[in-house]
C-alpha cells in the first residue's frame, strides 16, 4: 500500500501545491507541519533536506514540488 507523508509549514505555497496534487490524485497522506514539529525539522535537516515541501512515499523521498509534479505527471 501506498503510504504519502508531506513535510511542510504554514503560508508555503509548494506546500499548497504538493497537498492538492495529492488530493486531487486522491491519494491520502500524512501532513507534518515542521514548525510545530522539531523533531521532524530535526530529521529532514540531518537528511540534508533544508527546505520543505518535502514528500515521501513509504519512506522514500519523493522530493520538492518539481519532483513531486513530476511524480504525479503534472
Amino acid at each position: 500500500m501506498q503510504k504519502y507523508k508531506l513535510y511542510g509549514k504554514k503560508n508555503c505555497a509548494g506546500c499548497d501545491t504538493v497537498k492538492q496534487m495529492l488530493e486531487s490524485k486522491g491519494y491520502g497522506y500524512e501532513y507534518v507541519d515542521v514548525m510545530t514539529n522539531m523533531d521532524a525539522m530535526r530529521g529532514l535537516m540531518e537528511k540534508g533536506l533544508r527546505g520543505v515541501p518535502q514528500l515521501f512515499l513509504n519512506d522514500e523521498l519523493v522530493g520538492s514540488t518539481a519532483e513531486a509534479k513530476a511524480h504525479f505527471g503534472y
